[in-house]
């Protein structure tokens, strides 16, 4: 075709688009003889498009392709670098119109400033740079009038700051985590905004201050796919049996996308429940092990049931269209899987550990510590290990170390017991020819309790209890273990109230059947001292704290009694008349903790 033709013909193409766009003009001619624009599109307040109703205009440029083949949805097309600069400052709305004897395809791309200036930034020795255009659609004209109102508004913010440095996402927080702006939506897409977000890119703008004045800077280069995650509280089920209490709810372009748990992504195509892709995304060392294991429930479950529930809505996951049938094919091969974490979580239960295994922190030796663990606690059986095992051992899997006792039955193999529940007897003697029963408890400090999971708290006090009638140094023990579990508790990050609960337990006891004043006195004390740190000290702990002080000699009483009523002066009074051995000593102590 003629190139004149050509011309003609794009231009009255381009032309022909906005006819039925009421608020916008297409002032576009052939031969224009600008140097990089064919016109503008004139942009106006009402229908009448009258002078007094101008809004604005947006520069256009406009190129013809002959094109004997088919028409695809997105072109290609080589801009000369010269043009790009002259388009910077007002941004451009760049037409390709591809013309054979029957079809004309308007192909468009709205650069805006900050745009245009970060395509010339990676051409320092290119002539011209080849940029994406997509097909024009004119079948709606208000979303065509919002499409290049809100263009021209993003070229006008940014035309100021073009030549300024650009902002990051990652920049962001620099500037104090500024409220940020995306405009383009009109106010009949307000009733679901996730979804009108996800429908198109916009550019994003931090607010920031300078001073008194606040002003709008674009974040990014380019316009930004939007996609807004949701919580939402709705439960899970599967054959009626609850699996989850909440799944995610993110809309995207694409559809909105389902995400339950870690394992199970729906989306659904064009937002049509009968339209399914489904991923099944199943990786044990993503999980906890008691997420892990429900996880797995889960999808089992669903590979046999295949109908899903969520909330009150019915998903039938095995159906002909989408892709849900294909992919929960083959998940009856995970149940050797759930077994065997099961079996694993069985074992811990049986060693008293309340904490839940983290298999994020797995490592290469991690199976063979889990085959020893499910051997041992629950098949019962002995374990075969070729190095010699000390009497007392420790396993170590993952964020859990457990202290075993580890009983030689033959030239490489032990019988495991759990340190703190085995079935024997345990005595010592204290340096002479006694023997006295003790608890495995006795070998408790500050650093044993932060590392051990396997400590039956619910046994300790029991424990002290069965021995007190035969062990002069019960009572003794019994409390240099409480310290030592509020010495623990207060290095914690995250405090774990079963510590101070149980130290508690211990002096309340010690409290009650120590029959020597100044013990007495110690374990009321610290039973204070306990209260203090749970914020539970009132007017009678008060005048109690005001008596103990008063009516004794003791100077470390004295210090103890005025750091728990928050009289700092007059504790370290009585502090420092204390012995320098008895201030070290009294410096490792729970106390301490509250001296300012």
């Amino acid at each position: 075709m003629n190139p004149i033709k050509v011309e003609q013909n794009a231009v009255d193409e381009v032309r022909a688009c906005f006819d039925d766009c009421d608020r916008i003009l297409a002032g576009v001619q052939t031969n224009d003889k600008t140097i990089a624009w064919d016109g503008h599109l004139y942009l106006f307040n009402d229908s009448n498009c009258r002078k007094d109703s101008y809004y604005a205009k947006i520069p256009v440029q406009v190129k013809g392709v002959s094109c004997s083949e088919k028409h695809p949805d997105i072109i290609n097309y080589s801009i000369d670098i010269a043009d790009l600069k002259a388009y910077k400052d007002d941004g451009i709305a760049f037409f390709v119109v591809y013309i054979n004897k029957r079809i004309k395809t308007v192909y468009y791309v709205l650069l805006a400033p900050i745009e245009i200036k970060a395509i010339i930034s990676t051409c320092s020795e290119q002539n011209s740079k080849s940029i994406s255009l997509k097909k024009l659609d004119c079948s709606n004209s208000n979303e065509l009038d919002l499409l290049f109102r809100v263009f021209y508004d993003d070229c006008k913010r940014q035309k100021s700051i073009v030549d300024q440095p650009i902002l990051s996402f990652e920049n962001l927080k620099d500037l104090g985590n500024p409220k940020l702006t995306i405009y383009g939506f009109t106010s009949s897409e307000l009733a679901n905004i996730p979804r009108a977000l996800a429908k198109k890119d916009a550019f994003v703008y931090a607010n920031i201050e300078n001073g008194t004045i606040n002003y709008l800077y674009p974040v990014g280069t380019s316009r930004c796919a939007i996609a807004i995650t949701q919580e939402c509280k709705k439960p899970v089920c599967i054959g009626g049996k609850k699996y989850y209490d909440s799944y995610s709810l993110t809309n995207k372009r694409e559809g909105d996308v389902v995400a339950i748990g870690k394992c199970l992504f729906i989306t659904m195509l064009d937002n049509d429940v009968q339209n399914l892709h489904v991923i099944v995304d199943f990786d044990v060392t993503r999980y906890n092990l008691s997420e892990a294991i429900n996880a797995l429930g889960f999808l089992l479950a669903l590979s046999s049931n295949k109908y899903l529930t969520i909330g009150s809505c019915d998903l039938n996951m095995d159906q002909e269209k989408g892709s849900g049938a294909d992919m929960l094919a083959g998940l009856s091969d995970l149940q050797g899987l759930q077994t065997r974490l099961e079996k694993l979580k069985k074992a811990l239960d049986v060693l008293h550990v309340k904490d839940d295994l983290d298999l994020k922190l797995m490592e290469k030796d991690s199976d063979r510590f889990i085959d020893i663990l499910i051997s041992a606690f629950v098949d019962n059986k002995e374990v075969i290990e070729k190095q010699d095992v000390g009497l007392i051992t420790e396993i170590g899997l993952c964020n859990i170390n457990v202290l075993v006792l580890a009983a030689k039955t033959g030239e490489n193999t032990y019988h495991l017991y759990d340190f703190f529940n085995c079935p024997f007897d345990l005595h010592g003697s204290y340096g002479d020819d006694k023997v006295f029963p003790i608890t495995p408890y006795a070998i408790l400090d500050k650093d044993k309790i932060l590392k051990y999971s396997n400590i039956d708290y619910s046994d300790i006090l029991s424990s002290f209890k069965a021995i007190m009638n035969n062990n002069l140094k019960c009572f003794h023990i019994a409390n240099t273990v409480g310290l030592y579990l509020l010495l623990a508790y207060d290095e914690q990050i995250t405090k774990n109230e079963i510590l101070i609960n149980t130290a508690k337990e211990v002096f309340d006891w010690l409290y009650e059947v120590e029959d020597d004043e100044l013990s007495k006195l110690s374990s009321r004390l610290n039973v204070l001292q306990i209260k203090k740190r749970l914020g539970l000290i009132g007017d009678s702990e008060k005048e109690e704290l005001f008596e103990i002080a008063e009516n004794t000699e003791s100077d470390d009483v004295k210090f103890a009694a005025y750091l728990l009523l928050d009289d700092n002066a007059f504790a370290m009074r009585s502090f420092n008349r204390l012995d320098a051995e008895v201030q070290d000593f009294y410096r490792t102590l729970p106390i301490f903790h509250f001296v300012k």
